[in-house]
């Protein structure tokens, strides 16, 4: 789900350079064209903080990202709790606050 959120963001900031582009090629001082420009480029900070921020989720919300991209029912975090600790599923950090890859796999038991 963030990853289509941050990639609608991306398009939208591509949209307002393209926008301030065409609108400088008509008149070299267009102060909207300035404004689509600058916002265009502080949308992408935005975001990239938001995908390095989002880089590394707790239980919940790694449920919630790995059950949208599989197009399935989210497992509950006492699921994904339970794969950590079989060693299904890679994480970090101590007790229940580990945190996982937001792009992580779950493996299947052999």
């Amino acid at each position: 789900m963030i990853d289509a959120q941050l990639a609608s963001g991306r398009n939208l900031a591509a949209a307002w350079q393209a926008e301030a582009e065409r609108r400088l090629q008509i008149t070299k001082n267009d102060p909207v064209a300035d404004t689509l420009s600058h916002c265009a480029l502080e949308l992408l900070e935005q975001l990239q903080h938001l995908d390095d921020d989002t880089l590394y989720l707790k239980a919940d919300a790694w449920a919630d990202h790995y059950g949208v991209t599989q197009g399935k029912k989210p497992p509950t975090p006492r699921t994904v709790n339970c794969w950590i600790r079989d060693g299904r599923l890679e994480a970090m950090g101590p007790g229940s606050e580990k945190l996982i890859h937001r792009d992580a796999q779950p493996t299947r038991l052999k």
